[in-house]
């Protein structure tokens, strides 16, 4: 047998014998991927078992509390949507590198105690606090540590930015929710006066024994703001009080939203006030701030029918 025929043959044992050990082997050429340390182990907090979140910085402090089924802050109705970005903030965390085990850097950081966000969760069975702060130099990354552990980590995930520190950002700006397909009537009045209808897939409106149908594009406009319609912020204890004063005088608005079988779905009462409005829904205690444009598709239908 030829030298070059041993040598092919010895190269493909040898190949073989590499592929079939190759599960042995490796694990010491691929680089160890690195422990989570037990004061940075926050994943594990989920909105099934978390009860408690609370956030605090130097200015503010944020309480969230699952009661029932139910969350609040700081005592108002909170946002499922934004809790539910919360928690996959949580869950998609990876560990970068340890960058110091210095208390003296700190600062350098934004994870001492005075410029730090603390962010502490509790289960039933477990808290667990840590500091959050500056933005690292990687895209959704930053800088983390323990509560009482020296060590700076840079963590990779959207929490920090999904780690709010304003209450209008965690409190629930939901008015209603209503698609097209669930509507079947809408029923303007007070300042304005017209009905909507929908027969047959086709809407319409009316008003003062005038009829028109409406185009598609309208339709969807209409409802691309009612689903959902949210608020932008909310009435404050001195504009309650115009509030109540205003919803009883000609400038008022009403708008009922009702289904196939004329059951209200929805009652909104509104005012305008400064060039947006002013949104009472009636199963809601809270009274909202809504930006003109979500509500003007709607009202400046009345104009089609002059």
């Amino acid at each position: 047998m030829k030298n070059s025929t041993l040598k092919i043959l010895l190269a493909i044992f040898i190949l073989l014998s590499l592929a079939a050990t190759y599960p042995y082997w490796q694990k010491f050429l691929l680089p160890k991927k690195t422990a989570w340390p037990s004061e940075l182990q926050i994943s594990k907090f989920t909105a099934d078992n978390t009860q408690t979140i609370i956030l605090k910085n130097k200015n503010t402090e944020i309480k969230l509390e699952k009661k029932s089924t139910d969350w609040k802050v700081n005592d108002f109705p909170a946002s499922n949507q934004t809790l539910t970005n919360f928690f996959q903030a949580l869950s998609s965390l990876e560990l970068g590198t340890l960058v110091s085990k210095n208390s003296q850097n700190h600062q350098e950081y934004g994870v001492d105690n005075e410029n730090g966000l603390f962010l502490t969760l509790k289960t039933s069975s477990e808290e667990k606090t840590i500091i959050i702060g500056n933005f690292g130099q990687e895209v959704e990354s930053f800088y983390c540590r323990g509560k009482d552990n020296p060590y700076v980590y840079l963590l990779k995930g959207p929490l920090k930015s999904r780690a709010f520190t304003t209450l209008l950002d965690w409190r629930d700006k939901e008015i209603t929710n209503l698609s097209a397909d669930q509507t079947a009537k809408i029923v303007v009045s007070g300042k304005n006066n017209f009905t909507l209808t929908k027969k047959d897939n086709q809407w319409e409106i009316s008003s003062l024994n005038k009829n028109k149908k409406l185009e598609e594009n309208e339709v969807n406009s209409l409802f691309s703001h009612l689903s959902p319609l949210e608020a932008n912020d909310f009435l404050n204890d001195k504009e309650k009080q115009e509030f109540t004063k205003l919803s009883s005088s000609k400038q008022a608005i009403k708008i009922t939203f009702l289904d196939k079988e004329e059951k209200t779905l929805a009652q909104l009462s509104l005012v305008e006030k400064e060039g947006d409005f002013w949104v009472k829904e009636s199963n809601k205690a809270e009274i909202f701030k809504v930006y003109s444009y979500k509500l003007s598709p709607l009202l400046n239908l009345q104009e089609k029918i002059k």
